[in-house]
């Protein structure tokens, strides 16, 4: 191999070795540059939510309270239907005594036995 040849090819690898570095340097740089621009855009986004949020609780601690649930009064019944109650049935001592001896599946089925009898 000629050495001016050898000369000529370390000049443009060398060359060539600049330019990659200069465009590195310059791709580096413009990274940077959309990376300091992105977390400008998400900081100020966040303070602005922020924002909001605080004046949306300043307003709503401002704001008058709202009526409790026992301040409004029942909703009447409808015209000519009056609520009505069965009146309660009479339970003895005896009878307590015998339904507490019975198995459990047992009253239960005379419960629901009863409730069949007073919807006929």
């Amino acid at each position: 191999m000629n050495p001016a040849d050898s000369d000529h090819l370390k000049a443009a690898i060398c060359s060539q070795g600049t330019r990659l570095n200069q465009q590195e340097d310059q791709l580096l740089a413009s990274s940077q540059e959309d990376f300091k621009a992105g977390m400008t855009t998400q900081v100020n986004l966040l303070s602005n939510q922020i924002y909001q949020m605080l004046t949306h609780l300043t307003l709503a601690q401002s704001a008058p309270p709202a009526p409790a649930p026992a301040d409004i009064p029942p909703a009447p019944a409808p015209h000519g239907q009056a609520l009505r109650l069965a009146s309660p049935e009479k339970f003895s001592a005896v009878q307590w005594r015998a339904a507490s001896s019975r198995d459990p599946e047992e009253s239960m089925q005379l419960g629901q036995a009863r409730l069949v009898a007073e919807e006929r």
